[in-house]
């Protein structure tokens, strides 16, 4: 599915030269709003990695995923905790 998706997405690209897929648009609002002393709350941060080169700006991202193997192999996030967010939170 995923090399389906991303054939039609460079045929798109290929006729749309600006077109940005939404994790593209996603990544670039975060980092627009990430510098040194921000602090990040990433829920259902999973293994981040598309997020490595923004996180690594600032030793304030905190992240929150219920799949605890995830978590292990997430190397970008440094303050991690096995837990979901629900009405209890707030």
């Amino acid at each position: 599915m995923a090399n389906r998706q991303e054939f039609y997405r460079e045929k798109y690209r290929a006729k749309n030269p600006a077109w940005r897929d939404c994790l593209k648009a996603y990544i670039g609002m975060v980092d627009g709003l990430v510098g040194p002393e921000t602090r990040v709350l990433d829920i259902g941060c999973g293994r981040a990695d598309w997020l490595r080169d923004v996180y690594a700006r600032t030793p304030h991202v905190h992240g929150l995923d219920p799949d605890a193997a995830a978590l292990e192999s997430n190397v970008v996030v440094k303050h991690k905790r096995v837990s979901t967010v629900d009405a209890s939170c707030f």
